[in-house]
């Protein structure tokens, strides 16, 4: 059975390629009262790619440690576009699971919420100069 689906087209590809084609406003990311279209969400993990590579170069390891939300999502693409390792964690394991984890992957930057002030601490302690966050508002 021949499939019309290209295996040489990554999930990236196929997303960029629905966003940048003529006429697609429809959302893909809904939180809250906020809502972006594909374009939105391909500009935006654009401007954090270029940010990711300005900061930390190519091929970065983002480790996530948050709840679902748009902008971790904007940052897997992001990260992807990189052609790096994106890494989501937990962030209700307790502490030393949490440090072992981050000491074996190892990341070049560490994203956290700005409401998480226990992760923000341990990140601090652990990357004391890798690490970003982003403010939520709910």
């Amino acid at each position: 059975m021949a499939s019309s689906i290209s295996c040489d087209n990554t999930f990236l590809d196929t997303f960029v390629s629905i966003a940048r084609s003529d006429g697609v406003e429809r959302n893909v990311v809904e939180c809250g009262d906020e809502a972006w279209t594909y374009g939105d969400l391909d500009a935006i993990s654009t401007g954090l790619a270029l940010e990711l590579h300005q900061t930390y170069g190519p091929k970065p390891v983002v480790a996530v440690i948050s709840e679902n939300h748009p902008y971790v999502l904007a940052t897997l693409f992001a990260t992807w576009k990189l052609g790096g390792v994106f890494a989501p964690l937990d962030y209700h394991v307790p502490r030393e699971i949490l440090e072992r984890m981050l000491h074996n992957i190892a990341p070049t930057c560490v994203l956290v919420p700005s409401t998480e002030s226990v992760i923000l601490g341990i990140v601090k302690g652990f990357f004391p100069l890798a690490f970003i966050y982003f403010n939520v508002s709910r």
